[in-house]
Formats: structure tokens, sequence, C-alpha cells
């Protein structure tokens, strides 16, 4: 019917109107939420950008329709008019079911820095528990989410994940499909990475004996025990180990270990060792777990000795509240050399 030179909208007319805005904001969260397509500044600017362009286009049709009406209508009307005679709401329900059937094969990872202040922070997305290659890691603006998928899945399983982003300890993570997902595929940086990582040193000469035992082929060995769980023993060289954590996680080194281990080798002509075994640390396959919080115990032992080589020493592990305090430090020595007994 026409009213003038216009065309009513009719129940039809709002079904379609509403399906197709449904189907839109559908896709604008799917894409925004589970892939990299649109990140969230760029998405918020595209839907900004979009009703910018609708409220530009409807004052465009007020001018134009001054200077020729006739044209705008017959427009209008015709739009109106397949809107009022097509049931097009019916495909647009029946694509967004199909997204969802889809959805049931399908998910990923969305990783977010709350503050912004992170940088520029290289990322890599393993979908196993293997450590990443070169090839692997991302860089990642921390000001925008990054975003890791689509992965394909079976709908009632779900995916091992590990991600590393260097300079906090890697984690493992339970990926499942979108379609009940939930929020669960979305990590914090750092407050979902942080936990507690054992930095384990050794004094100058005692890396020094070390070297020189592994180069005999008679290496000495490592042993912890943190929270009542022993972990090693792993042969021991003279290098730094990481403990809750592997090399390639890139937590640092604080900066008062660095600062008495040089003071420890200052006397020593030849820092090589300083700088290879002490400032760099390594990691064992043995020691990549999560560690629990509690007392914790290290020793140094020779092979065929029973009693460890290094005096004993513990430390309390306790949850980190930030990057500052997430390495405990815990540093082996030698037993003082026994009295002389004098003449």
């Amino acid at each position: 019917m026409r009213s003038g030179s216009s065309v009513r909208a009719s129940r039809l007319f709002w079904f379609n109107l509403s399906a197709l805005a449904i189907v839109l904001a559908v896709n604008y969260i799917w894409l925004s939420s589970y892939t990299a397509l649109l990140d969230e500044s760029d998405a918020l600017l595209a839907l900004n950008g979009g009703l910018m362009l609708v409220a530009a286009g409807w004052a465009a049709s007020q001018v134009i329709k001054l200077v020729k009406k006739e044209w705008v209508e017959a427009t209008s009307d015709g739009v109106a008019s397949f809107l009022n005679t097509n049931r097009i709401y019916l495909a647009l329900i029946a694509f967004v079911i199909l997204e969802w059937l889809a959805s049931l094969f399908v998910g990923g990872l969305e990783l977010k820095d709350p503050s912004g202040t992170g940088g520029s922070l290289m990322v890599a997305v393993r979908q196993d528990t293997s450590e990443p290659a070169e090839k692997d890691w991302k860089h990642w603006d921390a000001k925008k989410p990054y975003h890791d998928g689509p992965w394909f899945m079976i709908p009632w399983q779900s995916k091992e994940a590990t991600i590393f982003i260097q300079g906090v300890p890697h984690k493992q993570a339970r990926v499942l499909p979108w379609w009940r997902a939930g929020e669960s595929h979305k990590l914090e940086y750092p407050h979902d990475f942080l936990r507690p990582v054992i930095l384990v040193t050794a004094e100058r000469q005692l890396v020094l004996y070390a070297d020189q035992a592994t180069n005999e082929k008679k290496p000495y060995r490592l042993e912890l025990t943190i929270g009542g769980v022993k972990y090693g023993p792993v042969d021991y060289d003279g290098h730094s180990v990481w403990v809750g954590c592997g090399k390639l996680d890139g937590v640092p080194v604080p900066a008062d270990v660095q600062t008495d281990a040089r003071k420890d080798w200052e006397a020593d002509p030849n820092p090589t060792l300083l700088i290879e075994k002490v400032l760099r640390p390594c990691g064992f396959d043995e020691f990549k777990v999560e560690i629990p919080r509690g007392l914790a115990t290290a020793a140094i032992s020779e092979p065929g000795k029973p009693t460890p080589k290094t005096q004993p020493v513990a430390i309390t592990v306790f949850q980190p509240t930030g990057l500052s305090n997430q390495v405990h430090h815990l540093k082996l020595t030698l037993p003082p050399p026994p009295p002389s007994i004098p003449r």
C-alpha cells in the first residue's frame, strides 16, 4: 500500500530488518572475539564508521529529496517493497544457524593486556606442549588484543595449547570450541601467567668445580625439594638453572642477582664463565613444571658420594604479585673449610 509516494513498513519488513541486524551483530562479535580479522579498536572504529555512514546517507537523502524527490522516493519504495514481499529473514536465520554449526568445530585464543603498558612482546602459541621454533614467534602490540585461531577441533573435545610470552613463565591452556568456550579462551597478561619460578645459582668456586667435573665426564648432580615434592636429580655443569619455567620463556635474571654474580666474579680475569654459566641460565625438562608453594631446598652432590657437596640452603616460595617478584633466588655455596688444628 502506498501513502503518498512511500511504501508502508509491514510486519515482514521489520522481521527482515531485525534478522539483518542480528546477523551483523553476531558476525561482529565472532570476528572481534575469536579471530585476528578485527581487533577491538579497529572493530569499534568500523562500527562507528558504519553508523556514521548510515547517518550521512540519511542526511544526504534528505538533501537529494529537495533536488530530485521522485528518484529518491522510487529508490526507497523499491527497497521497502523488497523487504515487504520477500522472506529474507528465513535465509538470514539459516545463515546464523550454519555459522553456529561451524563454531562447533573451531576454537581459538585471545590474549589481552588490560593495562596496555606491555609494549611490544614476543608471543608463540603451540597446539601441544613442545617448545616453539623460531618461526613460531610473533610480535604482539599489547595495546591491542592478540588472537590465535581459528583451530579445527571436534565439538565435544578440546585442545591443549602452550602459550609463550617472553618475560613470563609459559602457560598451558585448554582450548574449547567457540560454542562452549565462554570466557575461557581469554587470557590476561601478565596476571594469568604469573607463577613462582626459582633461579638456582652457585658461587664462583662451585661453578669452577662443576665445570671441571663435567669436562672430566664426572658431572655433579642437582636435586631440589619444593613443598615436599622432589625434582631431579639432573646433571649440573655450573650453569644457573630455571625451575618452574624454561630457557625460552625469557624470564629476565633479576638485577640484584646479576650484581651479586658480577661482584662474586670480579677477581676472575676471564669473565666467559660468568656470562655463559651464571648470567645465561639453562632449563631442564624435569624442571619445566608449575612448582608448589612452600619451602624449597636444593643440593649438589658428587657421583659416588652420599653427602651433599653444598651447604644446606632453603627459601620460601610464594605466589608473586607482579613481574618484579616472580623470581625466587636460591644460591648454592660450598661449606666453609674445616678449622685448622694447631700443632
